[in-house]
């Protein structure tokens, strides 16, 4: 095989490099997309948590930590006798952060609609309301899958109840 001639390699080199580039940005953004999921696979099973007051729904998008705290709630609303529906109108990822040690973040704005009503009865405990949240997300990694620690709310905005979402 002939050696490479400067002049070639030189004009070679930026094709590289961009190759290179742009395979370094692909592989950042399917980690991107993965945490993507894996909060909005928790997103919809929180929901369904909620509908069939328990945390269970939330195997495999959830960290035992994560499950433990939804029961908390889901509890605490069947002792006064509710059940929370939501739904999630809006979700959109704003940041993402991996991190080699198999942690990451996510931060978003979501838009949920929910009410607290008691199933036995159909009486609404709660009125609907929707809320604008952004959010922060702590993520781990676990056997290949992103489950949810944690989340924190880092911002709260009481919207106003659409007609056609009640």
């Amino acid at each position: 095989m002939p050696p490479i001639h400067d002049a070639r390699a030189q004009r070679l080199a930026p094709v590289f490099l961009a190759l290179v580039a742009a395979c370094s940005t692909a592989a950042e953004s399917v980690s991107d997309y993965e945490v993507t999921v894996g909060v909005k696979r928790y997103n919809e099973a929180l929901a369904t948590a909620y509908a069939r007051e328990s945390a269970e729904p939330l195997a495999g998008a959830a960290t035992a930590a994560e499950m433990q705290r939804v029961d908390d709630i889901v509890n605490f609303l069947g002792q006064g006798g509710m059940t929370m529906d939501a739904r999630q109108e809006s979700f959109d990822a704003q940041k993402v952060s991996v991190s080699a040690d198999g942690r990451a973040t996510l931060n978003s704005d979501e838009v949920w609609w929910y009410r607290h009503w008691n199933p036995a009865t159909g009486e609404v405990k709660q009125a609907p309301r929707r809320v604008r949240y952004q959010m922060h997300y702590t993520l781990v990694k676990d056997a290949g899958r992103w489950l949810v620690d944690r989340l924190e709310e880092t911002g709260y905005k009481e919207l106003a109840v659409r007609a056609d979402s009640k």
